[in-house]
């Protein structure tokens, strides 16, 4: 269904794009024609009958490319609506301890001291490498680890780990959106 509308309004626009231009469309541009063409051939057969002159065909075929991408796009954009960015307050620690629960260095139960997490294990070079998240204090009082996305552990790498003056008891906050146990991070600052 969605490539016989794509089809269908590639074909309506490359007849309007040249009869703008002055050109009579030819019949294979009719929306009943276009429906078993593909948006490619469409395009191509109403720039290439249309006109011999370079300068048009070229305009008709991008015109008809944008339209159909631009539809496209508008399908995908209203299929997944963007999460809504809320504020996340935690102890950032990377994910080889988070996901594991363990401090590696220090053998702290992340689940109930994730200020504990120090900062000399999150420097490791394996602890760096597994990337970075955040432990979210519940409401029965444990921590629930939730990962950043690769931009937000990069993120965190520069602007907490690299650059805090802290040993341990890395409280951030993150504004981000989270989908299941990830968080994607739009700024994380050390509290």
């Amino acid at each position: 269904m969605k490539i016989r509308s794509l089809t269908i309004i590639a074909g309506l626009l490359a007849a309007s794009i040249l009869i703008v231009a002055g050109c009579a469309a030819p019949a294979s541009t009719s929306p009943s024609a276009s429906v078993a063409a593909t948006p490619a051939a469409t395009a191509t057969l109403a720039a290439s009958d249309a006109v011999a002159a370079t300068d048009t065909a070229a305009t008709a075929t991008v015109a008809v490319s944008d339209a159909v991408a631009a539809t496209d796009t508008a399908a995908v954009a209203s299929a997944t609506p963007a999460a809504a960015q809320e504020t996340f307050t935690g102890y950032v620690i990377d994910q080889k301890c988070g996901i594991s629960g363990v401090d590696v260095q220090n053998g702290s139960d992340l689940s109930k001291l994730a200020d504990k997490h120090t900062l000399s294990c999150a420097q490791m070079p394996a602890c760096t490498a597994s990337g970075f998240g955040m432990s979210i204090k519940q409401a029965d009082g444990t921590y629930k680890y939730y990962k950043f996305d690769s931009a937000g552990s990069k993120l965190a790498l520069d602007s907490i780990i690299n650059k805090t003056t802290k040993a341990d008891n890395l409280l951030v906050e993150v504004k981000g959106a989270m989908s299941a146990d990830t968080i994607t991070v739009a700024s994380i600052v050390e509290k």
